[in-house]
């Protein structure tokens, strides 16, 4: 017989979104991609027609092999009894992929193996389910049947007691399993494991944090504060190597000097072009006091390591036109995003037959294949783009910028299957201090409102300051983006003033909501005036003035933005005072970096 055959492992989202640092962010993501790679390549070793993945992608690069998705369709030829075989087998090498990264996690840390409970854990971690439907009556309707028995078994549900059970303290990354840590690693240990003090962690949990600490694992993510460090560090770029290397020296002997350990300092294999395989958490004052915590004069300890700091700040100054000078933003954004309407298009391709089906698995392995690429020339760190997912870390220079890329090369690769097939997705910006937890659920929330812009295509970003209430945009590629950057360039270019979007918001509270389109353009265009006035030509063009105004009164110029504005509040000013705001903010990320102001003009903003 011929079946269609589903195969789905996890958990996922709970599972990869339980981390408290990047380095456990990436691994969760990868261990489960390599789980499906292993389960993959042993249905291809038994003769099963790959449909998803597609069958390239298991002898593809890097990129693509590292981000195979959670889900696997197969047409597969066997008798009843040996598809439960070919099941089975399949299943088993996804766990095994999945010790065997982790025993190679825990020979890299402090445990050396992991113990009995520690076995028992990773044994008990994949969650994995599949079904079968015979290929009888045409390719579409076995695969519905197949996808409805799936989701019945993954319904009903195993309650099987525990074997790890112990009275020690949970993991602080989820809080369901025990700790295999708890009063096994001493001080010394943790701190080179990268554990915190007090901070328990299961098995899966060790292996997140210890995974792969090789070459390519140290290449492929970042620190949330290295990735906020990387304006900074495009402008050193742009300065005379050997003298900043030889401050940077001279911060680190100090550094030394206080006592840190450079297990602290979380070297990095891959390295860097300016910080050498330093961290860019060392360019903020803020995280030195973690650094010489335990010094038996921390104070001390750390009043010197700042002033060291200080010294290399001064002499390697961000200067701006515009801003002054930049130190260090201790900002950056994540971005989130999967392909609109996806099970829609599954559905009529796979009516098409396999080999359709088949073509859009390529054509979304070859798109995240080129994530990476997009992703790493922007300086970010790809998380995972598995299928139509995206999940990556982005400094604020080119966030935008990658965004954009990153929509436009899905469009680019499922173009051949409708006009509907776009990516959607949700830009948030936050601290790097903000914890881990709260800015991926701030992404998830985002990518929902960008889901619910009409059509979809859509953008939507979240500004969320380490105080205050968060800034909410949205709208469609090529308007949001466009609108974004233009306004972006008008202040790299210094033409409009830093304080205008906090006018336009006492102006949209002043008119309220229920101000005529031609009263609020035309009061706009005063504020214009009386700013030009305090500055003279040099501030808000014809053409600068001419673009803030299109974006006023076009027809879906500014988008419908303001989700939680004040019922009093005009709107369309509303919306364009929280464009300017989230403008302003990487248009300092791209002075700081060095950037060329882009070429604008209303035409192209509107």
């Amino acid at each position: 017989m011929t079946y269609v055959f589903a195969l789905s492992l996890g958990p996922v989202q709970d599972f990869i979104v339980a981390s408290r640092r990047t380095r456990d962010l990436w691994f969760g993501s990868y261990l489960l991609s390599q789980a499906s790679l292993a389960a993959a390549q042993a249905l291809r070793a038994q003769g099963a027609q790959l449909i998803f993945p597609a069958a390239e992608t298991l002898d593809a690069g890097e990129d693509a092999r590292g981000n195979v998705s959670n889900k696997i369709l197969a047409v597969v030829t066997a008798s009843e009894e040996d598809l439960r075989v070919l099941a089975q087998r399949a299943v088993q090498a996804a766990r095994d992929a999945v010790l065997a990264l982790a025993r190679n996690a825990f020979s890299h840390g402090p445990l050396d193996r992991p113990d009995d409970r520690a076995t028992l854990q990773l044994e008990d971690l994949l969650e994995c389910y599949w079904a079968a439907a015979e290929l009888t009556a045409g390719y579409a309707q076995a695969r519905q049947q197949a996808e409805r028995a799936l989701a019945a078994r993954k319904n009903t549900r195993d309650f099987a007691p525990v074997t790890w059970g112990a009275g020690v303290p949970k993991s602080a990354l989820d809080g369901q399993r025990e700790s295999v840590t708890y009063q096994r690693l001493s001080e010394g240990a943790r701190t080179r494991a990268g554990i915190g003090v007090g901070e328990e962690l299961c098995a899966p949990g060790l292996v997140k944090r210890l995974g792969l600490r090789g070459e390519v694992a140290e290449q492929r993510f970042m620190s949330t504060s290295h990735v906020a460090a990387q304006p900074y560090l495009a402008r050193l770029g742009l300065a005379d190597p050997d003298a900043v290397r030889r401050d940077w020296d001279r911060y680190l002997a100090v550094l030394e000097d206080v006592g840190v350990s450079s297990d602290l300092v979380h070297p990095r294999v891959g390295g860097d072009r300016v910080l050498g395989r330093h961290d860019g958490r060392m360019l903020y004052g803020s995280r030195l006091r973690e650094l010489v915590e335990g010094q038996p004069d921390a104070a001390a300890a750390e009043r010197r390591a700042q002033e060291a700091l200080d010294r290399f700040l001064r002499a390697h100054p961000a200067a701006t036109p515009v801003f002054g000078t930049v130190p260090p933003d201790p900002y950056y954004a994540v971005f989130q995003a999967d392909g609109d309407s996806m099970g829609s298009l599954i559905d009529r391709e796979a009516a098409r037959g396999p080999d359709r089906h088949a073509a859009l698995s390529r054509a979304l392995s070859a798109f995240a294949g080129q994530a990476g690429r997009i992703v790493r020339d922007a300086q970010g760190s790809l998380i995972y783009a598995g299928g139509d997912d995206v999940l990556a870390l982005l400094p604020l220079h080119t966030a935008l910028a990658c965004a954009a890329a990153l929509a436009g090369s899905y469009r680019q690769h499922l173009g051949d299957f409708g006009e509907d097939a776009t990516l959607s997705g949700g830009l948030v910006i936050a601290h790097f201090l903000t914890p881990l937890q709260d800015t991926l659920r701030a992404v998830r929330q985002t990518e929902k409102r960008a889901k619910d812009v009409p059509g979809k295509n859509a953008l939507a970003v979240t500004l969320r300051r380490r105080s205050g209430a968060p800034l909410h945009v949205r709208g469609h590629w090529g308007a949001l983006d466009r609108q974004l950057q233009t306004l972006s360039g008008f202040f790299l270019q210094d033409a409009l003033p830093g304080k205008l979007a906090y006018d336009v918001r006492v102006l949209a509270r002043d008119l309220g909501a229920s101000a005529p389109a031609g009263l609020a353009a035309a009061e706009l265009e005063r504020v214009l005036a009386r700013k030009k006035a305090e500055r003279g030509a040099a501030w808000l063009t014809k053409d600068v003035s001419g673009t803030l105004t299109a974006l006023l009164t076009a027809e879906g110029g500014v988008t419908d933005v303001v989700e939680r504005a004040p019922a009093r509040e005009h709107l369309p000013l509303r919306s364009l005072s929280d464009q300017l705001i989230v403008a302003q903010v990487f248009a300092r990320a791209q002075a700081q970096a060095g950037l060329m102001p882009p070429a604008t003009t209303a035409q192209e903003a509107s």
